[in-house]
């Protein structure tokens, strides 16, 4: 059989080996995968529960955040292809499904573009093994960024189809391109797509000078081409992104560039360090996250690029041997990639911040690694495939060359680890010293994200985990020594006994698989779902009291964590991750007294200094770590003590949960007769904030309403109800004694739409739009005469987004 008859299922094969644990759990989840167990699949349970409860899609996030634009928030991703899986398979089995499927694509659609700059069959599948498995993929895969992996995973099938598009001169080939670039954008991790269209722009500059074609009518072709492939991705897109461009006016950043100085301001989240540079030759130089021996600063996720030592050894052979016109354009993108991923350290990332197009949106400069990891890949199968032409042309003088060279670095490498195991102690000592450091740094920074009690870990085991950093260390001194010298016996054997050169480009696959699965494959684990989303005391009393009542509930210091919340219908304060709505965030740090600064982290409660503003909130329960002042309207209810697990880090801590009931909780949905006007939001929340200002009496406008004063006078008390409440659809009931606001406990959007209407006994009639007035600075507001009413608020179709986009 000819190896491109093999090719499709021998990559299926290798990426089901890789996942076997998947394979052979399926009814276990993909873990630590924080982020996917944390917060996309609160998100993918919401987009299944509303298909199948509902039989809509959810435009509305009535579970984080007080309720938050769900279609909108590009993460979503409720219109990316294989996503639809989450509406046929059970949630949690989705996630492992999808990374199968995605490493299979990323190393099939790497083989075709590598067939495609005429590599031979070997070469192209080592450039496909080492991108599949490489190290961008794992610390993706660790973290739980799902849809950045669906994005990376479809990179080289778009260079691909824009080499055919420009090669041939091909619509077809244009369009298949937007569509791929379309796909990557609903996939819904902007940066990633953003930097995938920069990666074809740079391609068509760079292609344009090399071809030379400088006629009028080739070049009028050529942006032809790349316009229909942009306008054919924005087209593909165009129902995401509209709703998250009207979503981004109304966003914390609202349409605001994130200056360098954010960017600059904490190195860790933003900017790929340079000392991090050796984990490409070391992956585990700063040790593991699977046994929380990772010691560095908490940037693994966004610095692991690790393609395997062969392939590092054999990019110089393309470099030197094989200048032709990809060669040099995969050594530009590696270079540009790997110098924007340092971002701050970057002399002249200063000034390309502002200059390029969309740069200055996006906040993670390390994220360029991709187009190094990909970049890297492809010239190292160049690379190769020099290496097998030198076999195969008889070449012995070269090969010897490349074998003594190989040697030479064998012999350095193995008085390297002699020399660390010589100074083993001062090794330990240094990582321990290290690590201490930054938990330091941490405690005095006020910093740290996930808790004192990893801190406390760390610094118990300070000693404990710097030793087997030091054996991670070891073992990756150990690779490089093998692969130097497996391979100079391979390319020595194979020039002394006329071993065919595809038997060689095999053992030199067979190699780097080793390599690469021996650092990658411990990252692929799973957990029972009842390990990850355990049930408790706390919940089964919140879930149980929803049977009787519509609110929310604050969660201090992790006592309610999303990724429980949504599960088990529970509406919270917190969300997860930025985008959020500006006005929420400015009225959840009132709150705590404070005033909102634009800072793009989740905005919390933390000190409760104007309870009245939790009551606006519907909020009926307080969570805490720690309790409460005996002068706030709250009542202890009952204090449990409990055992949780720290996703991020797997570890175990325990937590004492104060459960108190708000006294002063407001209904989700209330009357109030009497209004004030004042303009300015600023005096609106200081308005609120004051002792004597009571919501029940009164609301506050940002502008007049059009009031009609009815004439009927129904001497009673107004009372107004929820009788039908989906994410995108809420129908209240109000009998209206007088004319005045029916205010609901919702933050206000400017998507939702208000229907009204006049109900007597003989039932509801004359349907009205009426407008939804933006009330007490976050919440909504619908002004009704006296009488009896039926209200409908709907979430806007896109056809209304299209029409307000206007």
């Amino acid at each position: 059989m000819r190896l491109s008859y093999i090719i499709v299922p021998l990559i299926l094969i290798l990426t089901l080996i890789f996942f076997h644990k998947l394979i052979l759990n399926p009814d276990k989840i993909i873990y630590p995968a924080p982020d996917t167990v944390n917060m996309l699949s609160s998100w993918r349970f919401l987009f299944s529960e509303a298909f199948h409860t509902y039989g809509t899609l959810p435009m509305w996030n009535n579970y984080e955040a007080s309720g938050t634009p769900f279609l909108a928030n590009i993460l979503s991703a409720m219109f990316y292809p294989l996503n639809v899986l989450f509406l046929i398979l059970p949630t949690d089995n989705v996630f492992g499904i999808k990374l199968i499927i995605d490493i299979f694509i990323a190393g099939l659609s790497t083989y075709l573009l590598a067939r495609q700059l005429k590599l031979d069959r070997y070469s192209s599948f080592f450039s496909a093994t080492v991108f599949m498995f490489s190290g961008i993929f794992i610390g993706r895969i660790n973290i739980g960024h799902e849809p950045a992996i669906d994005v990376i995973a479809l990179v080289p099938l778009l260079l691909l189809l824009f080499l055919k598009t420009l090669e041939n001169r091909s619509i077809k080939y244009g369009i298949l391109t937007g569509i791929v670039l379309g796909l990557q954008i609903l996939a819904g991790y902007l940066q990633f797509a953003i930097y995938s269209a920069y990666l074809l722009i740079f391609y068509f500059i760079y292609d344009l000078f090399v071809s030379k074609e400088f006629k009028r009518k080739l070049l009028l072709s050529r942006f032809s081409l790349i316009s229909i492939v942009f306008i054919t991705s924005l087209l593909v897109s165009a129902f995401q992104l509209l709703p998250s461009f009207e979503f981004s006016k109304y966003s914390i950043q609202a349409g605001q560039p994130i200056s360098y100085e954010l960017l600059t301001s904490d190195s860790s989240s933003y900017s790929m360090t340079p000392k991090y540079t050796i984990a490409l030759l070391m992956p585990d130089f700063f040790g593991s996250r699977t046994d929380n021996t990772y010691w560095a600063s908490d940037q693994f996720e966004e610095s692991t690029a690790y393609l395997g030592m062969l392939p590092l050894l054999l990019i110089p052979l393309a470099l030197l041997f094989r200048r032709d016109k990809y060669v040099i354009f995969f050594a530009i993108i590696a270079v540009v990639a790997l110098l924007f991923s340092y971002g701050q350290y970057t002399p002249l990332f200063k000034y390309l911040h502002k200059i390029i197009l969309f740069l200055d949106i996006v906040r993670n400069p390390a994220r360029f690694l991709f187009l190094f990891a990909l970049s890297a890949s492809m010239l190292a199968g160049f690379g190769l495939n020099y290496l097998v032409n030198l076999l195969k042309t008889g070449n012995r003088k070269h090969v010897n060359r490349i074998v003594k060279i190989l040697l030479v670095f064998t012999v350095l490498t193995y008085f390297v680890s002699i020399g660390f195991y010589l100074v083993k102690d001062s090794v330990i000592e240094f990582a321990e010293k290290s690590l201490n450091d930054i938990i330091k740094g941490k405690l005095e920074s006020q910093s740290d994200r996930i808790g004192n009690y990893v801190l406390d870990y760390y610094s118990a085991n300070s000693h404990s985990i710097a030793t087997k950093a030091y054996n991670y260390i070891s073992l990756d001194i150990n690779k490089i020594l093998f692969t130097l010298l497996a391979s100079a016996i391979v390319l020595l054997s194979a020039i002394k006994f006329n071993i065919k050169p595809n038997y060689v480009a095999i053992v030199l696959i067979l190699i780097v698989l080793s390599d690469l699965w021996i650092f990658g494959m411990k990252y692929i684990d799973v957990a029972p779902i009842s390990k990850v989303y355990p049930q408790n005391e706390v919940i089964d009393f919140i879930v149980g009291e929803y049977k009787n009542d519509h609110f929310r509930v604050l969660g201090i210091n992790r006592t309610m964590e999303p990724r429980f919340a949504t599960r088990n219908g529970i509406e919270t304060l917190d969300g997860i991750l930025p985008p959020n709505l500006k006005s929420y965030a400015e009225y959840i740090t009132a709150i705590d007294g404070k005033t909102f600064t634009g800072d793009l982290s989740q905005p919390i409660v933390r000190t409760i200094e104007y309870p009245q503003m939790l009551d606006l909130l519907n909020v009926k329960y307080v969570l805490t770590s720690e309790k409460l002042d005996e002068d706030r309207p709250f009542t202890l209810l009952f204090s449990k003590n409990m055992t949780n697990l720290d996703i991020r880090k797997t570890l175990y801590y325990n937590q004492t949960v104060h459960v108190y009931q708000n006294d002063n909780y407001l209904p989700r949905v209330f009357v109030v007769n009497d209004y004030k006007v004042i303009s300015d939001r600023n005096e609106i929340l200081k308005e609120i904030q004051k002792d004597d200002f009571d919501p029940r009496n009164v609301v506050i406008l940002e502008k007049n309403p059009e009031i009609t004063v009815s004439e009927n006078d129904w001497n009673g008390i107004s009372e107004a109800g929820i009788g039908y409440y989906t994410p995108n659809e809420i129908v209240l009931s109000a009998d209206m004694s007088e004319p005045g606001f029916v205010v609901l406990s919702e933050v206000w959007y400017p998507d939702w739409r208000a229907y009204v209407w006049k109900c007597d006994d003989d039932g509801c009639s004359g349907r009205t739009e009426v407008e939804i007035l933006r009330t007490d600075y976050l919440f909504r507001s619908i002004y009704l005469g006296a009488g009896k009413y039926k209200i409908e608020l709907v979430y806007s179709n896109l056809n209304d987004i299209f029409q307000s986009l206007k």
